[in-house]
């Protein structure tokens, strides 16, 4: 991606390689992450709807981590997060909230809706650690 020194956060040309291919672009490109202290949750799954988790910082809502097969892009619903998963990681997210520490919903927002995505994480552990 190149950028004109003057224009700080427009887009002058895309380039994608290996096939370098470029074309001139001047949309006006706004993408950020937000991240949020995840420190409790609520599990939960029935005979309908799809397996849920729903994410708490101290008392505040944070969103929801819904699993499904074929799942939409994240969004963002004011000030909650709505974030859609493969079905097949609900228990990976289950034994990440349980076990590690701490945890951080991290959504990266973009001007384009495909590019809007986001990760649960820990953070920079070294390596060869065991939880205790």
């Amino acid at each position: 991606m190149l950028r004109h020194p003057n224009m700080q956060n427009k887009v002058v040309a895309m380039c994608s390689l290996p096939r370098l291919d470029c074309e001139a672009a001047t949309t006006e490109v706004r993408m950020s992450w937000e991240t949020n202290n995840i420190t409790g949750y609520r599990h939960s799954f029935g005979t309908k709807g799809s397996p849920t988790i729903t994410l708490f910082s101290g008392t505040r809502l944070v969103g929801w981590l819904t699993f499904r097969d074929n799942p939409p892009k994240p969004k963002k619903d004011g000030k909650r997060y709505k974030v859609y998963l493969e079905r097949d990681l609900h228990a990976s997210a289950v034994d990440m909230l349980r076990n590690e520490r701490p945890v951080f919903l991290q959504f990266f927002k973009h001007n384009d809706p495909q590019r809007v995505h986001a990760h649960l994480a820990t953070s920079k552990e070294p390596t060869g650690e065991e939880e205790s």
